[in-house]
């Protein structure tokens, strides 16, 4: 038989299930994480974009390794691809200047509204919940939480919550965001899953790190 790819698929959830039904358990997690390094290489030729040629090397040595090995640097792999990407991807995006070109450096509270603006304009899981919270009435958070129990991206909105708070928590100590917080946030929504939690924990993990190495230094 045949198996098929990512690109074999409108929704990425009928990808999900076709590995879970058709694909054997012990090939799964490297046929998952395969799915992920070619939608990123698809993500780099929409966006014209050249996929580096270091990255083709590296999946190149991967593919003579053995489980497990072989997933786990794959799966590694795909953070690095990851990270280049999203650098290259919030390169893309315009900055607007002054008139005489010079831009003043944003302040850390500045840069945190700003990226709360942006997700509250493109990301509706983070301004669903934004927008439950500014209602301050019990009864619309509790409506919030069982249809956050009853939605098949209960996670990810959840994690849209733990986000919004970390944010508050570095705005109000006017605490730079660790390096690349602002890019790897930009683009989380446009993942499809696995790879969107998997790198959304690491976006959390990332900033409680920073929150408390500031607390106890």
């Amino acid at each position: 038989m045949t198996k098929l790819s990512p690109s074999d698929f409108t929704d990425h959830a009928d990808w999900i299930a076709y590995v879970r039904q058709c694909v054997p358990d012990d090939e799964q997690a490297h046929t998952l994480a395969n799915g992920r390094s070619e939608l990123f290489i698809r993500l780099y030729r929409t966006r014209n974009l050249s996929f580096p040629s270091e990255f083709e090397r590296e999946l190149q040595q991967i593919g003579t390794l053995t489980e497990p090995a072989k997933t786990t640097a794959l799966e590694q792999l795909n953070q690095q691809i990851f990270a280049d990407l999203t650098g290259r991807l919030f390169a893309q995006v315009p900055v607007e200047t002054s008139g005489s070109d010079a831009v003043r450096a944003r302040t850390s509270r500045e840069a945190i509204e700003e990226l709360v603006q942006h997700l509250l304009e493109k990301n509706t899981y983070f301004a669903r919940w934004k927008k439950q919270q500014a209602s301050g009435e019990e009864q619309l958070a509790t409506t919030y939480d069982a249809r956050l129990g009853e939605s098949k991206d209960a996670e990810f909105v959840s994690a849209m919550r733990d986000l919004d708070k970390l944010l508050n928590l570095f705005w109000d100590r006017n605490q730079a965001l660790p390096s690349f917080t602002f890019e790897r946030v930009w683009f989380l929504h446009y993942l499809h899953e696995p790879e969107r939690m998997l790198q959304t924990r690491a976006v959390l993990h990332m900033l409680t790190t920073g929150i408390a190495i500031c607390t106890s230094a």
